[in-house]
């Protein structure tokens, strides 16, 4: 997730949080962005291994950002409403 503090991911977020598109502010940006389709990678692979979206709540909204089916405004809202738990490392 090291692209997720990279400045063109950090650009991409700002400008994604204004309302623009990941695909518009791709396109302006000429550059490829790893972090994007690293996100959903991610939730596949952690579906694929029966992790939801309770077990990794801050991948999946961060994939439903990005792939446009969640605002960013959502995503916090439905991050921040979570009951609260214990954290454990695996």
């Amino acid at each position: 997730m090291h692209d997720i503090c990279s400045p063109y991911l950090n650009r991409l977020g700002r400008r994604v949080a204004q309302g623009e598109t990941v695909e518009d502010v791709m396109n302006d940006m000429g550059e490829v962005v790893e972090g994007v389709p690293t996100a959903h990678e991610v939730v596949l692979l952690a579906k694929k291994h029966g992790l939801g979206p309770m077990k990794l709540p801050l991948y999946y909204a961060v994939d439903a950002v990005l792939s446009g089916s969640l605002t960013p405004q959502q995503a916090l809202e439905a991050l921040v409403t979570l009951p609260v738990g214990q954290e454990r490392f695996m």
